[in-house]
């Protein structure tokens, strides 16, 4: 099962909890509770993935190397004793919790070592509960909520009690240790934890560069032994990594040197961990709650097919040996169209001239009004950004010309002299211009493009994908706009799912800008700007 296979599931079992509710006896206020609330663990989607060490593990540095960021603070000082937990966001956003406040506050990302750093917070005078950063990390928006803990064994023994107080509502741990002291105390105490509440643990060893091969492997081997004692029924996942190397790398682009830091490796681990573990759990337990809900709703009120629909999504969700994952999310975003937005802006620019023009000269009023106006959707956006008194000066021509028409127009409108009362609209004469060039230039663009990666192109709507692959005479460089496009469209459709379901599961303030925007998005995109949708042949 691969991301979107996952997500696909998920919104399956959500139309199969919409089809029991239609076919639920009406008022059945139990069945509508239990579905809202299946909504709303579907919604959620939340897997806490704590980070814990010891104090200057370099647990912040591996963070910020796997979510390709350099944000989260990091330094020779410890954090205080404040949970900070990662989540993914549209944007990069800092939400700060109080102790005892129902209601928290947003920073800058800058001023964020001030509330959760011993520097800045010491003590945590500022009484801060948790802290809440969202970015724009590919990893996070499949689920994955990474909680950095304070360091254990620092000088502050508040930071080691916060960071056991948490561990009980980890999902899963990465624990990183060093090669300089592996698996202290505390840490091997909390893979005793962790080991004891059946949760998967990820061992990180960092600092493998500051090392020679042969203490590598002795100090490797002490560990596995160690692990063994505290977890005998848990897999073995060991990761030697220099977390410094990785995060140089990974600011650089630099994909050699981040595969061969073996932060790469263990990003690769936890998503594998995502589509292979993770998801069947998640979807097995939700997958049970759906059929008790089933079981619930009398047989002969049932749709047709509901439970053979569950009873296949089951079958798809089953393991099956030797099937292996593949099939990355999909990262690329579906944005404004190229074409669109250089359109828009020469229409604008243009009307913005034409309505001066119309209020300063007299006789491009007349030929407003012997060419009978504008169109409809072009009138309405003159009156948009023209004063009343400016339209009342430009218009008062247009509409006597009219009066006289239909003045001499006979009472049975049979006459086509109605017809024929517009002749050609300036702004459609522009519109097209400039859409043509547009295109043109749009294709001029995707050439200078034609080594990236589909990812770098630009985005384009529907109706002018159809425009370019009319004018495109390279076949090859089309595929690839072709296949940026379907890539933005899977994301797009699971971002209109995404706020779907949390609007069902009354998780509305969990949804993300991109979520908040799909529905504007998917019209823009399947039926171009709404300022260039054209209102007659």
């Amino acid at each position: 099962m691969d991301l979107r296979e996952y997500e696909t599931a998920k919104f399956e079992m959500a139309e199969i909890v919409r089809a029991i509710v239609g076919s639920a006896p009406q008022g059945a206020a139990d069945i509508s509770d239990a579905a809202r609330d299946l909504f709303g663990r579907l919604a959620e989607d939340r897997f806490n993935l704590v980070v814990a060490g010891r104090f200057s593990r370099g647990k912040t540095t591996l963070m910020n190397a796997i979510l390709g960021t350099d944000r989260l603070p990091t330094g020779v000082l410890p954090l205080t004793s404040v949970i900070t937990s990662v989540a993914y966001g549209s944007r990069e956003r800092v939400q700060i919790d109080p102790e005892g406040a129902a209601i928290g506050f947003e920073i800058a990302m800058e001023a964020l070592p001030d509330y959760i750093t011993e520097c800045g917070n010491p003590g945590n005078v500022r009484r801060i509960r948790a802290a809440r950063i969202e970015l724009p990390a590919e990893i996070l928006r499949r689920g994955f909520y990474f909680i950095d803990t304070p360091g254990l064994g620092s000088a502050m023994a508040e930071n080691s009690r916060t960071t056991e107080a948490f561990l009980p509502q980890a999902d899963a741990a990465i624990l990183v240790s060093g090669y300089d002291g592996p698996l202290a105390g505390e840490e091997l105490q909390v893979a005793r934890a962790i080991g004891a509440a059946d949760r998967p643990l990820f061992v990180v060893l960092n600092k493998c560069d500051l090392i020679d091969a042969r203490s590598r492997f002795e100090v490797e081997r002490y560990v596995r032994a160690r692990l063994e004692d505290v977890l005998p029924r848990s897999p073995m996942r060991l990761f030697p990594v220099s977390a410094l190397t990785g995060f140089m790398a990974r600011m650089k682009g630099d994909r050699a040197g981040y595969a061969g830091s073996g932060v790469a490796h263990l990003e690769e681990a936890l998503t594998r961990f995502l589509l292979e573990e993770k998801s069947r759990v998640v979807l097995g337990g939700l997958m049970r709650r759906v059929g008790e809900l089933l079981e619930r709703v009398e047989s002969a009120s049932l749709q047709p097919g509901l439970v053979r629909r569950l009873a296949a999504l089951s079958e798809r969700l089953a393991p099956r040996r030797g099937a292996a994952s593949s099939g990355g999310p999909a990262k690329t975003r579906m944005e404004d169209c190229s074409i669109c937005l250089r359109v828009r802006e020469a229409v604008s620019d243009f009307l913005r001239r034409y309505q001066l023009d119309l209020v300063t000269q007299g006789g491009e009023r007349d030929r407003l009004a012997a060419a009978g106006g504008l169109c409809g959707r072009h009138l309405w956006l003159y009156a948009s950004i023209a004063a009343e008194r400016d339209v009342c000066l430009a218009l008062a021509p247009l509409v006597e010309r009219m009066g006289k028409v239909l003045q001499e127009t006979p009472s049975t409108m049979a006459d086509a002299k109605l017809d024929s009362t517009i002749a050609v609209c300036r702004l459609c004469e522009r519109q097209r211009e400039s859409e043509a060039q547009a295109v043109t230039a749009f294709i001029g663009r995707l050439e200078a493009l034609r080594t990236g990666a589909p990812g770098d192109l630009p985005s384009v709507c529907l109706p002018h994908l159809r425009a370019v692959a009319r004018h495109a005479t390279d076949g090859r460089l089309l595929r690839r706009l072709v296949e940026r496009q379907t890539d933005a469209a899977h994301r797009l459709a699971e971002d209109m799912r995404r706020y779907t379901l949390k609007h069902d599961g009354l998780r509305r303030g969990l949804a993300t800008e991109e979520e908040t925007r799909a529905a504007r998005n998917a019209i823009a995109f399947l039926a171009a700007d709404r300022s260039l949708a054209t209102d007659r042949g």
